[in-house]
C-alpha cells in the first residue's frame, strides 16, 4: 500500500522532496517537470493540486532509527553508531556489517507507510485511489512517477498498452472509457513527447481509471 509515498519518503532529503498531485494522484519530484513546466513553480501557483509530502525534518528518521537499535539484538552496537559524526552514514554502515540492513529497510518502511496513512488522513486522500494510480501505472509498464524528467515516448505504445489494460479490467465500460480518454495526436505511429500527448493521455486515462476504484480489478 502507498510504495510510491513511502518510496517517496526513503529519498526525500534537504535538497529533494515530493507532492502528491492531486490530479493524476501521482508523486513527483519537486525538481522535475510536469510538461515543461518546473514542478516546484507549479507546487507554488496550485498549492491546492500539488500537496506536500512530509519533508525530512518531519520524518524523524532518525528517532525510528533509535527505536529500531533499541528492539535490535546488536543494540549496544546500533546505538553507539548513532553517536558522533554522519550518524546516518556509520548506522548504515554498521547494519550491514550486522547483517540487518534489510531488516532495517522494512521496519523504516513500516513506520513510513504510518506516517503516510496519517497525513492522507490529514488531507482527506483516499489511499486507494493512490494505489490505483500506481497499479495503472505499472499494468502499462511505465515506471511509477516519481518526478523524473520527462522523457520522449511513442503515441503508439500508449495506445498499446492501453488497449491491453482495456482487455484485463473486469468492466466493458470502463475498457471503452479507456480507450476514449486517449487524445488524439496525429499518426499513431508519430513519436509525440511526454510533454505534451503522453501527459495528457496519462491525465485522461488515470481520471478514469482512478474514478473506476471499487469497480476495477486488474488480472
Amino acid at each position: 500500500m502507498l510504495e510510491s509515498m513511502i518510496n517517496a519518503l526513503a529519498l526525500t532529503n534537504e535538497k529533494y522532496y515530493y507532492y502528491l498531485d492531486t490530479e493524476t494522484m501521482t508523486v513527483v519530484k519537486n525538481r522535475s517537470t510536469i510538461g515543461d513546466m518546473d514542478v516546484s513553480y507549479l507546487a507554488h501557483a496550485y498549492p491546492e493540486r500539488f500537496l506536500p509530502l512530509p519533508n525530512k525534518r518531519q520524518l524523524h528518521t532518525y528517532a525510528i532509527m533509535e527505536e529500531y537499535a533499541a528492539a535490535s539484538h546488536y543494540c549496544d552496537r546500533l546505538r553507539d553508531a548513532l553517536l558522533g559524526d554522519r550518524p546516518f552514514q556509520r548506522f548504515r554502515n554498521a547494519a550491514q556489517k550486522l547483517k540487518v540492513w534489510e531488516d532495517w529497510l522494512r521496519y523504516r518502511d513500516e513506520r513510513f507507510l504510518e506516517i503516510a496513512l496519517d497525513w492522507c488522513t490529514q488531507n482527506g486522500i483516499d489511499p486507494q485511489t493512490v494505489d490505483s494510480a500506481q497499479a495503472y501505472c505499472e499494468s502499462v509498464g511505465t515506471p511509477v512517477p516519481v518526478g523524473e524528467d520527462s522523457t520522449e515516448t511513442g503515441a503508439e505504445d500508449i495506445l498499446d498498452s492501453t488497449a491491453a489494460l482495456a482487455k484485463q479490467v473486469s468492466t466493458p465500460q470502463l475498457a471503452v472509457a479507456l480507450i476514449e480518454a486517449i487524445p488524439t495526436c496525429g499518426s499513431p505511429s508519430q513519436d509525440c513527447r511526454r510533454s505534451s500527448y503522453n501527459n495528457s493521455a496519462w491525465k485522461s486515462m488515470s481520471t478514469v481509471y482512478s474514478s473506476s476504484v471499487g469497480s476495477v480489478r486488474i488480472g
